[in-house]
């Protein structure tokens, strides 16, 4: 749901419209959150609505309370003896893909928030720790994670289309914020433009990318989630030149038009996976159903057709509109 309303404020944020604020606005009203409240870093770990409310509305109550929980996160956080970041998930600690990408797309900005360059630097610390364990080196393609199985030190088997939305769900937004043309702007690309290339290779002559991207495309379906996340993340990095070839631009495009097919005309959406649960087997991601109107697929769609629109229409800078110089597109 969060990620969801995330989505809905990033539409308004670079199509210069209010469609959605004040409804996700009035929403947080219901659960009797305030800008200036802080929202614990363990109630979303997946994203940051109060950081996406602060750039859509420009109230820089939103800010001290989020760069406060950044640095909570960051002392309490458990790490492997590599340094890896990790979730803590009924009192135990696992290396996940899903939790690197918050983590890491929050700390890169408690950094522009505040000037503090050791954001940045934890940030491209985490994304190579995590590509050095986790990235299959003959596919590029990265496992869920670590610690899962019986024996702690095994990867999770094979990868996965949602998994690798969130690992650039991080990098994208990190990049955005980090200092310019510096050594953690550079890192970061690196990995981003490795990471982008592989999933072209796995993406179908649809647009999809399919449940398990690296298996061949009869043996998966074709997943929304992971597409829309994906698509709108390699506008974004090609709009902002983080990537420059225009193979990124068409696969972004190319997605985007496939998954306005998974858009019932009811507002349905389908194709999107159910969380796979205890990542141990390939089986678990094979017999996991794309259930309609899973709550992975809202945002996925929004984010998907936002892609096409950043891609397609004059870039909207609502910097002018107030909340200093970090709202808008042009961050």
């Amino acid at each position: 749901m969060d990620i969801t309303f995330e989505a809905m404020l990033f539409y308004d944020l670079h199509t210069g419209k209010d469609l959605y604020t004040k409804q996700v606005s009035d929403i947080m009203k219901l659960r009797n959150r305030e800008p200036s409240d802080t929202v614990s870093y363990r109630s979303q770990p997946f994203c940051s609505y109060n950081y996406a409310l602060y750039k859509a509305t420009g109230n820089e109550d939103y800010v001290n309370p989020y760069v406060s929980e950044t640095r909570r996160m960051m002392k309490e956080v458990k790490r492997t003896p590599e340094g890896a970041v990790q979730l803590l998930h009924k009192d135990t600690s696992y290396v996940l893909i899903d939790y690197i990408q918050e983590y890491c797309s929050r700390v890169a900005r408690a950094g522009s928030l505040t000037g503090d360059t050791l954001f940045f630097k934890e940030c491209a610390d985490q994304y190579e720790i995590y590509r050095d364990m986790l990235r299959n080196p003959e596919t590029g393609l990265y496992s869920q994670g670590r610690g899962w199985l019986p024996d702690t030190t095994e990867l999770s088997p094979g990868a996965w289309s949602r998994g690798h939305g969130w690992l650039m769900r991080g990098i994208v937004p990190a990049l955005e914020v980090v200092t310019p043309q510096s050594s953690y702007y550079f890192r970061l690309k690196a990995i981003l433009e490795e990471m982008a290339d592989a999933l072209i290779k796995v993406q179908d002559e649809n647009g999809m990318w399919h449940q398990l991207p690296h298996l061949p495309f009869d043996m998966s379906y074709p997943e929304t989630s992971g597409t829309g996340m994906i698509a709108y993340n390699l506008a974004v990095a090609y709009k902002k030149g983080f990537l420059k070839d225009e193979k990124y631009k068409n696969a972004a495009l190319l997605a985007a038009g496939e998954l306005k097919k998974y858009v019932t005309d009811d507002g349905t959406v389908l194709g999107a996976c159910v969380g796979p649960g205890p990542l141990r087997s390939i089986e678990n991601y094979l017999n996991n159903p794309a259930e309609p109107d899973d709550h992975h697929g809202a945002q996925a769609i929004i984010y998907g057709m936002l892609a096409e629109k950043l891609l397609t229409e004059p870039l909207y800078k609502k910097s002018d509109a107030g909340g200093g110089s970090f709202r808008g597109y042009g961050l």
